[in-house]
């Protein structure tokens, strides 16, 4: 009974965290799939749109006849999408078990992950690297966000006020159930991935030129979803590092060490890091409000983790 309740326990934990190892592809290219995201999610806007009656709708009820159209059970059809039925140029690594995953990965001598392989695969949406978890956070944590605003929003609290509790419940859930205590890892990428999903969620009502708008004939949108506006350098965990639990912090380390070499000498990762800077314009409000928590020392830092501190010689220039 003892084994069961384990096991229960970490399938759970594993639908909800999971890591990507971006060092496994560090010298590989992968096709640009942020269009395939578009046009599967704007065509699941539009049949939703179709299925309510003219007139007949708010702007909160039409968006909820919308997101289920978007959901498939409790997950959403683009997740499974990629995760089970996208050409296999469009993600990596491919043709391997998750537990040869695990085995390469820089998470091989954490226990949880050999026991309950949550290893993601790695996407490419406008030449930003990011594993499929971030789409799940994306989605699912971004919809819980959404949800808790529309609370906070009837009790009378401020937008300020709301997007700081919602981030602060992020923080608390990367301490926890979706990073250290299981996965070992708290991840800063998760955190603003689950910020962008909220900020998609709260788009289609809330804000300068939501994406629904009501005319003649029923709602409909004022223009299509772009995933392009959401996934900045900072959903990619080279750019934007975890921090680990002591625990595991030495292990992870030293596997990340491993690649130095490689990382001085790989033309892919210099051309990526380049890039990467030149997209980081603006840092959004997770972004700023984490780096804060790290400063006051109220989160992990991520700094002895990132390739400066593991890898001061080869810097990307």
């Amino acid at each position: 009974m003892k084994k069961l309740v384990l096991f229960t326990f970490l399938w759970s934990l594993s639908s909800l965290a999971a890591e990507v190892d971006h060092f496994m592809a560090l010298n590989t290219s992968i096709l640009d799939s942020a269009e395939l995201f578009n046009e599967k999610v704007n065509n699941q806007i539009q049949k939703g749109l179709k299925k309510i009656p003219a007139d007949e709708a708010s702007c909160l009820e039409a968006q909820k006849v919308v997101f289920k159209e978007m959901q498939d059970g409790i997950g959403f059809k683009v997740n499974k999408y990629y995760r089970k039925e996208i050409a296999s140029e469009f993600k990596f690594p491919h043709g391997m078990s998750k537990f040869e995953l695990v085995k390469s990965s820089i998470y091989k001598d954490v226990l949880f992950m050999r026991v309950v392989p949550v290893i993601e695969e790695i996407l490419n949406f406008n030449g930003i690297y990011f594993g499929i978890d971030k789409l799940s956070h994306f989605f699912a944590m971004g919809r819980i966000f959404f949800n808790r605003y529309l609370r906070y929003k009837k009790r009378g609290l401020a937008e300020q006020e709301i997007e700081k509790k919602l981030l602060k419940s992020g923080d608390f859930s990367e301490k926890t159930y979706l990073g250290l205590w299981g996965t070992l890892t708290y991840s800063y990428a998760d955190q603003e991935s689950n910020y962008q999903g909220f900020l998609f969620f709260k788009k289609f009502c809330y804000g300068e030129q939501p994406y629904l708008v009501q005319g003649n004939q029923g709602w409909k949108l004022s223009r299509e979803v772009d995933i392009r506006d959401y996934v900045n350098p900072y959903w990619n965990e080279i750019f934007n590092p975890s921090a680990y639990a002591k625990i595991g912090a030495k292990a992870i380390s030293k596997n990340i060490q491993a690649y130095c070499e490689d990382l001085k000498f790989s033309p892919f990762f210099h051309r990526r890091m380049n890039y990467y800077k030149s997209r980081v314009w603006k840092k959004s409000n997770s972004q700023i409000y984490f780096e804060e928590l790290m400063n006051r020392g109220e989160s992990p830092s991520n700094s002895p983790f990132s390739i400066e501190s593991l890898c001061p010689t080869c810097r990307h220039h």
